[in-house]
């Protein structure tokens, strides 16, 4: 480890600390390398990563901040010479990065020696790791709007953003808002900083104001958001108002204990907040969709939720998805809205229409399943699977139109060829008349 220290502050690299744990899992791991004959970073016994070995270790038990992990193998004849290892790190490119990393403050180091494949030699196995045990974490959180007015049948979208002092992982969780609101949240956990979205469909909601909170948590830490939504007739013309604001007041405590019983407690305590209000007068307009309308409080109303889900973070995430999607709306959406505001004004249409989409929905839900579980992704898996779609489609839809089409065709023909061939059959009997 001196020798590692040296390296790296003559290059004003902050040196290195030796951790009971990290020690541990280099020096298990060197002599389970040397007894099973094998040099690999993932274990030939267990297939264990040296993530899996730290794990196990509790290194990072209880750790909510930023986690970096590095390791160096080698495998030298003769007995053990640090220098000599050293010296061989040192010349390969890629163990001298890890040597060398800033972003790790501890280390553990494991030598065992051994007859190797009937050779003497020696196993040495570097462990480094990030840990930020001195180090206390801020957690800020924000979401934009925090008031929201929307139609009926619109979607409403909220931005939220974490971010901390030092990267941590974090988790969000969206509370109090329930039925008949549907909502989807595009990521809810992940590592700082981090950005997602919120979207609340309205399709099936009353009209009023719902209130809900966004809870996220990490390094130690609690943040809550406070949230509205409004929701108002199709018909009204809506002043809004959206003001951004966030608030918070936290304390928190963070305790990690190590393998040589030493506890460390951090507390910090922090206040924050942040005002943004516009105000702005606007004319709601509105793409009404026929599915989504004649779907409207049946039970085909959390399938299309589904399926918009579906097309949002599936179909949407690449490029030919989205171009099609471009296409098809174009042309969806220049009939539809008309047709969709006949439906909701008649409940026979909307009856009509949803025994009409009824195998649309099932054979989407079938096509949305066969690539949720396709070992094939991205691109080619989408194209794969529009498809599959298309192919139903066609079998349940236009082939049935076609066949009839062909048999009232083939029909008419052979009835015709049936008639001619009557006459000529009569005429030599009309002329000896």
């Amino acid at each position: 480890m001196g020798l590692i220290n040296q390296e790296r502050a003559s290059r004003n690299i902050a040196t290195l600390n030796l951790h009971p744990a990290l020690f541990q899992v280099a020096k298990n791991y060197s002599r389970e390398m040397m007894e099973h004959g094998f040099l690999s970073h993932v274990s030939q016994v267990d297939g264990s990563t040296i993530w899996d070995r730290i794990r196990r270790s509790g290194y990072y038990d209880g750790y909510q901040g930023q986690i970096v992990i590095r390791e160096n193998i080698a495998l030298i004849s003769g007995p053990a010479a640090a220098v000599t290892a050293h010296q061989s790190f040192m010349n390969s490119e890629g163990h001298q990065e890890n040597l060398l990393a800033p972003d790790v403050n501890e280390i553990g180091i494991g030598i065992t020696e051994g007859a190797f494949q009937s050779v003497f030699s020696a196993i040495y196995v570097e462990v480094f790791a990030y840990h930020a045990r001195d180090q206390q974490i801020t957690l800020f959180a924000s979401v934009s709007p925090v008031t929201a007015t929307v139609r009926r049948g619109e979607e409403a979208t909220f931005r939220i953003h974490v971010e901390s002092s030092i990267s941590t992982s974090v988790s969000i969780e969206v509370v109090s808002l329930r039925p008949p609101l549907v909502w989807h949240l595009a990521k809810s956990s992940g590592t700082t900083p981090l950005d997602t979205v919120l979207t609340v469909d309205t399709i099936s909601a009353l009209e009023g104001t719902y209130y809900f909170d966004i809870i996220v948590k990490g390094g130690g830490q609690t943040r809550t958001l406070s949230l509205s939504l409004n929701v108002v007739l199709p018909t009204q013309t809506t002043i809004a108002r959206t003001t951004t604001t966030a608030t918070s007041t936290y304390t928190s405590t963070v305790s990690s204990t190590t393998t040589t019983s030493t506890s460390i407690t951090q507390t910090s305590t922090a206040t924050t907040r942040a005002s943004e209000t516009s105000s702005f007068t606007r004319r709601f307009t509105t793409m009404r969709c026929i599915i989504a309308t004649a779907a409207f409080g049946s039970e085909l109303s959390p399938e299309v939720q589904y399926l918009r889900q579906f097309r949002d973070e599936k179909v949407t995430s690449t490029f030919n998805g989205r171009m099609f999607m471009t296409a098809f709306n174009a042309a969806y959406y220049s009939f539809s809205p008309r047709m969709a505001a006949f439906v909701a004004e008649h409940i026979w249409a909307a009856v009509a229409v949803r025994a009409v989409i009824y195998p649309l929905i099932s054979l989407l839900r079938l096509s949305s399943l066969a690539l949720n579980n396709s070992p094939i992704h991205g691109e080619i898996a989408v194209l794969l699977c529009g498809l599959l779609a298309s192919c139903l489609i066609g079998l349940i839809y236009v082939f049935p139109l076609a066949a009839t089409l062909l048999l009232f065709v083939q029909s008419s023909t052979a009835g015709r060829f049936w008639t001619r061939s009557r006459r000529r059959k009569l005429l030599p009997s009309d002329e000896v008349q």
